[in-house]
């Protein structure tokens, strides 16, 4: 990221699955940059806290959260991973939920035969 000179608070990692059961949002730390969420405790689970009592993001961390809850948000770099395979009509709304989301760069991180799906 540093690399490519974007800040991480620009960047959301979103899951097709919820966070609880998320293996990337489990170990949350790569490299030198970690993952936040406010709404949602360490087990990945809803923390129950109304949208104004959720905390502002520090500005050196990459926002995490599922394709669903991130439904009508954006940011510049959205990286889309953990879609499920086995429901082709989940798979598509959550793939056009996904890929609305970025503004500047997308990234997919998928099977080759989801990532066809795109094309």
């Amino acid at each position: 990221m540093a690399d490519e000179h974007v800040a991480p608070g620009s960047i959301a990692v979103l899951s097709g699955h919820g966070l609880e059961k998320s293996a990337v949002w489990k170990h949350r730390r790569y490299g030198n940059q970690v993952l936040w969420n406010g709404a949602v405790g360490d087990d990945g689970r809803l923390l129950g806290l109304a949208a104004d009592d959720v905390p502002e993001p520090p500005p050196d961390v990459v926002l995490c959260d599922s394709v669903r809850r991130f439904k009508g948000l954006e940011r510049p770099v959205i990286v889309l991973l953990e879609v499920p395979r086995d429901d082709p009509e989940r798979l598509d709304r959550l793939l056009y939920i996904g890929i609305s989301r970025a503004r500047q760069h997308l990234v997919v991180i998928a099977p080759t035969a989801i990532v066809r799906r795109l094309g």
